[in-house]
């Protein structure tokens, strides 16, 4: 936004005198839509402006009257007035004397106000603009344009969830008009257009025609506006999606929908009668039926339309078994500011007659190339947007494209048969070592865990999957591995090593080390990827590197824990630190870790590199720390780095380098060096760069544990109200809060809990305090849908008080660590096979991209997990194994037990376990 644009709308703003800024806003709104209408049918119109002046005078109101308001009100602006309720607004200023002033009478005529908008609106363009520049019409109209798309960002800021469902984000919206721009009498057809969004980008790519219909009177009037102040008037009605058709909207045009997925189409359309279908099915049968032969239609969908077999899902099914299918895009969840999760443009094109059905589905996953722009918009980038949407056409046209093997893939209609299908991404299907592409089977949250005289364990290594199932006989160390995460997540809280915290309790040291033996010393270390939230750049030079982050801690003072050793970094580029002794304050790096840190010819890869920029400049806050760091960490930098450092190394001596250490955390920097010390300028640098390293690995960890989230064997039951006030850390206030704002998420909690066996579904209330205090209040209940009664959570059997917080837990979390105890607890043997299911949607990277981590007893759901492996809705490598057992001395062992691509074990159960039905039924001799 140039200055004089944000000049407009905070003089407009203040112009509204404290009156309720969404009618200041639709005025002003009105006013600059009205603005420009007079610069269309009043050439010369600087004179309008600038006889206005920042304060109107007798010279403004003569132009204002005749360009706008004489002799009569145009069918338009009458238009307009109405959708945007203007006089209704109008009421509510009477007795606001702050805004008005004239007498009060005046102030519910309809002309008045009109008038005070537009000399409103002219009054802070003629400020904004400058008496003495000269400005065209199309400068004029240009600005226009620019004031109303400035007023639009303010009504984004408002209210960030009405706005993510009341318009489509700028990259998505020119994905969407570029796909389905046609050619014909009109150019584009928006149902559900909201702010029209897709319109003006339609309109700027210089589509010839528009047409917008939405069951919102203010946002159809907005959309009109917009239109228009882009250079294009449309045809603009009040029409649902499913009448469309009758009111003459397929007229040969490209179809966009992208309706609002977090509410129900019954609260939307509630007249629709559903038939048993999907929302998904709904709104896509909607937008095919909208879409002419040979015309295209594109419908942003969820991710659970990704899921041919599921329930409600025929017409999907139906179109992509009949080929009208063309393409997906799998959108980032940053897409819809107001859900959770990826959605999926579904492109469409009905086949002329004696066309044959399209041979596959070119799928585009935008968010690994969303990660490849730096021009990021929020969303998806406009050069990322171009690049899919040349794809798109030529694939839809002659099946060809140009993407990525790692960005675009083709599915076979012929592979997507059979009862439960998902239809994969790119990311699964194949690894570019030469390029650098991170495994996919690897690439998200935890990947291992190593314990060294933790408890039972005096050594174990353990493989951690997107799904780690946890099996063994009691007491044999299972929870043990939950434990260890727990305590690294308490002690980094804590900044110091943790025991007895919040969500674990291993008493003292001599309880922990193995053997109870406390001379020895007690190790964790964890193997990690980045956030899938970080910005990971995929065409790195070199593979993304994974990071570790190891400590030892041993208790030399009965009653006393410290740290000793450490290792932060990556897997091939880490740092030792030896912990504070009696002798010194600070820990120390490890004498010749600058030289092994650069030894390798590999540089940090892209986005260790970007954190490292980021985040040391922040932790040392020195200016002339943020200008001397290198920018980028690229081959050149890196060698020259790596030479000043072997260069100079045999003749350093780096054993007493003092750390900063804020807790357990490195922070990148280290006290001074004395100027006797020998040390050079060659190493001053290099050192920020492996320390900085250290930092931002640290730094990463923390973001992770902090998403890490335990559900134990016995977990705290709903309460009737939960308090949201700013003091409160109620884990399940907090997933009840994200329920009552996303109805969606809601249905998904109470589908589970049918899908479970429970016949209650979870009705939320939420009540605002009005009485001066901030704390609002939300009101849990169960509805019985046999009978409607609303029931209080203490009201029904246990068991179900400790299914809710489980599902709710699993499908509210996002990429989070999920650790949880014997999940099947309270489900009836015939269900727990439904709760496998639950965990793969919640693991699924399509669904919640979560990592769970269960110690679990129950033989139903591992053999759900091997049949859905065995059909393809999860792959084998995301699925963890584990058995935990003990040797005859007592010692815990852990052994992963692989399963192949049909869900077949590779390596043999141990003897003795999930035998029992066998020996049940034939007798255990046998």
């Amino acid at each position: 936004m140039d200055a004089k644009t944000a000049d407009f709308v905070r003089t407009v703003l203040t112009g509204g005198r404290g009156q309720d800024l969404v009618h200041t806003i639709n005025m002003a709104l009105y006013g600059v839509w009205g603005l420009f209408r007079a610069i269309e049918e009043r050439p010369n119109i600087d004179q309008l402006i600038y006889g206005s002046g920042p304060g109107g005078g007798d010279y403004f109101g003569p132009y204002v009257w005749d360009a706008i308001y004489s002799p009569a009100v145009g069918s338009a602006e009458d238009r307009m007035w109405s959708r945007l309720q203007i006089s209704e607004a109008s009421s509510l200023m009477e007795d606001d004397q702050r805004y008005l002033k004239h007498p009060v009478g005046w102030a519910g005529d309809r002309e008045y106000i009109g008038f005070h908008m537009m000399r409103t609106v002219m009054g802070a363009a003629s400020e904004c603009l400058g008496y003495d520049d000269d400005y065209s019409d199309s400068d004029l109209r240009s600005y226009c344009a620019s004031f109303f798309e400035a007023l639009l960002d303010v009504v984004s800021d408002l209210d960030e969830a009405a706005a993510a469902e009341q318009s489509t984000g700028h990259g998505v919206a020119h994905l969407l008009a570029g796909i389905a721009s046609q050619s014909g009498a009109v150019g584009l057809v928006d149902i559900a257009c909201g702010f029209g969004n897709a319109l003006k980008e339609a309109i700027l790519a210089g589509a010839h025609g528009v047409r917008g219909a939405d069951v919102d009177d203010r946002l159809l009037a907005i959309a009109e506006m917009r239109a228009e102040v882009h250079g294009m008037t449309g045809d603009f009605a009040k029409v649902s999606a499913f009448d469309a058709r009758e009111k003459g909207y397929q007229n040969g045009t490209g179809i966009v929908l992208d309706p609002p997925l977090e509410t129900s189409i019954s609260a939307v359309v509630p007249s629709v009668d559903t038939g048993g279908l999907s929302d998904d099915s709904l709104w896509l049968r909607a937008a095919w039926d909208l879409a002419p032969r040979g015309g295209r239609a594109v419908v942003v969908l969820s991710r659970e339309s990704l899921e041919l077999g599921r329930i409600g899902n025929e017409f999907l099914t139906g179109l992509v078994a009949g080929g009208s299918v063309r393409g997906l895009i799998v959108l980032p969840a940053s897409a819809r500011s107001n859900g959770a999760a990826p959605t999926v443009i579904w492109v469409l094109k009905r086949a002329v007659a004696g066309t044959e059905a399209a041979s596959g589905i070119l799928v585009v996953d935008a968010r690994v190339l969303v990660s490849e722009d730096q021009l990021a918009d929020g969303d998806v980038t406009v050069a990322s947007s171009r690049a899919i949407i040349a794809s798109i056409n030529a694939w839809v046209e002659r099946e060809e494209f140009d993407l990525p093997v790692r960005a675009a893939h083709i599915v076979r209609i012929s592979e997507l048969s059979g009862p439960t299908r998902t239809i994969p991404l790119p990311r699964q299907m194949e690894y570019d070592g030469e390029r650098g592409l991170a495994d996919p089977t690897n690439g998200r949250l935890l990947t291992s865990l190593s314990l060294e005289n933790f408890k039972s364990f005096e050594a174990g290594i353990a493989v951690l999957r997107p799904l780690t199932l946890i099996f063994g006989p009691n007491s044999a160390g299972k929870s043990t591995m939950i434990q260890s995460l727990l305590l690294l997540k308490e002690s980094l809280h804590a900044g110091r090593v943790t025991t007895r915290g919040e969500q674990v309790d291993l008493g003292s040291f001599d309880s922990v080390v193995h053997s109870h033996d406390t001379t020895r010393r007690v190790g964790v270390k964890v193997s990690f990827r980045p956030s899938p939230d970080a910005p990971i750049r995929t065409f790195s030079p070199s593979p993304l590197a994974g990071r570790e982050f190891r400590f030892s801690f041993e208790s030399q003072v009965p009653g006393r824990i410290s740290w000793t050793h450490m290792t932060v970094g990556t897997d091939r580029n880490s740092v030792k630190f030896i912990g504070p002794a009696s002798s010194r304050k600070l820990p120390i790096v490890e004498s010749g870790n600058l030289t092994n840190f650069f030894e390798t010819h590999a540089p940090l890869d892209p986005l260790m590199a970007d954190v490292v920029e980021a985040f040391v400049p922040g932790a040392a806050n020195r200016a002339e720390t943020r200008q001397s760091l290198p920018r980028p960490f690229d081959h050149d930098r890196w060698n020259l780095l790596r030479n000043s450092v072997l260069e100079a190394m045999p003749f350093q001596d780096l054993s007493s380098i003092a750390a900063e250490f804020s807790g357990l955390k490195p922070t990148g920097m280290w006290k001074d060096v004395p100027h006797d010390s020998g040390w050079t300028d060659a190493l001053i640098e290099p050192m920020r760069a492996m320390l900085g390293v250290t930092a931002a690995v640290a730094d990463e960890l923390e973001q992770l544990f902090e998403r890490l989230t335990y559900l134990g064997p016995v977990r705290p039951a709903p309460q009737r109200l939960y308090s949201l006030g700013p003091a409160s850390d109620d884990a399940l206030a907090a997933q009840l809060l994200i329920l009552s704002e996303q109805p969606h998420a809601l249905r998904r909690v109470n589908e589970w809990l049918t899908r479970l066996g429970l016949r209650y579904q979870i009705a939320i209330e939420r009540f605002v305090n009005r009485g001066g205090a901030s704390t609002d209040v939300l009101g849990l209940s169960l509805i019985d849908p046999r009978s409607d009664l609303q029931l209080s959570t203490t009201d029904v059997g246990y068991g179900v008080s400790q299914i809710v917080p489980l599902v709710m837990g699993l499908t509210t979390s996002r990429n989070a660590v999920v650790c949880i105890e014997q999940p099947e607890l309270h489900l009836h043997p015939g269900l727990q096979a439904e709760l496998g299911d639950l965990l793969i949607d919640s693991v699924r990277e399509l669904g919640r991209g979560n990592q769970i981590i269960a110690e679990t007893h129950s033989e139903h759901l591992m053999l759900r997990v091997q049949r859905r492996i065995r059909e393809g809705l999860i792959d084998a490598e995301d699925v963890s194994v584990l058995y935990v057992d003990q040797n005859s001395a007592g010692e815990s062992r852990v052994q992963r037990l692989r399963l192949d691509s049909v869900g077949a074990f590779i390596d043999e159960w141990p003897s003795g376990f999930f035998e029992e039905r066998y020996d049940e039924v034939f007798g255990a001799d046998l």
